[in-house]
């Protein structure tokens, strides 16, 4: 093997090993779970802990047709969020978050992360169904995964036409 190919080698290997995305443990998916398990506790702190400082999010709630952008920003929002859950007589409400059909697409020291809440129908049903869309852009930063954009959409099915009740 000549020089050139041993030193395009060597560069390469040594690109890789001291690569940011190798240097954390923590995969995207669990950064993305983590997000959803402190949503569904209304955990703001464990939440933001996994959103960039810039951070940019779209929000399917009423109140935020805009982009926020920033986590000062973004925090605000989710508090407001988590009072409008409330509490029961029982305690805190909490929602029970669970993602769908999940694919990565791994790009380095990013990657997407797209998945439904609630179940897709294979067909139109009786009844108009919505279920949600999820889109995290996720990025390396200081050795950690951080979540730098969020894309949230909702989306309602109508019912089958000459089914509805």
């Amino acid at each position: 093997m000549n020089v050139l190919k041993r030193v395009l080698i060597l560069v390469v290997a040594m690109a890789l090993l001291t690569s940011p995305a190798l240097a954390t443990d923590v995969d995207p998916v669990s950064v993305v779970e983590g997000f959803l398990d402190a949503l569904s506790r209304a955990d703001l702190d464990a939440l933001l802990a996994h959103v960039a400082d810039d951070a940019t999010f779209f929000v399917p709630l009423p109140g935020s047709p805009q982009r926020i952008e920033g986590r000062d920003r973004i925090a605000p929002l989710f508090e407001t969020f988590f009072e409008s859950v409330g509490d029961n007589a029982e305690g805190p409400v909490r929602m029970n978050l669970v993602h769908r059909d999940l694919e990565i697409q791994s790009l380095g020291d990013s990657a997407i992360v797209t998945f439904h809440l609630g179940q897709v129908p294979d067909e139109p049903l009786s009844e108009p169904y919505s279920f949600s869309r999820r889109t995290f852009v996720l990025h390396v930063v200081n050795g950690e995964w951080k979540i730098v954009h969020f894309h949230g959409s909702n989306v309602t099915i109508p019912a089958k036409a000459g089914e509805s009740t």
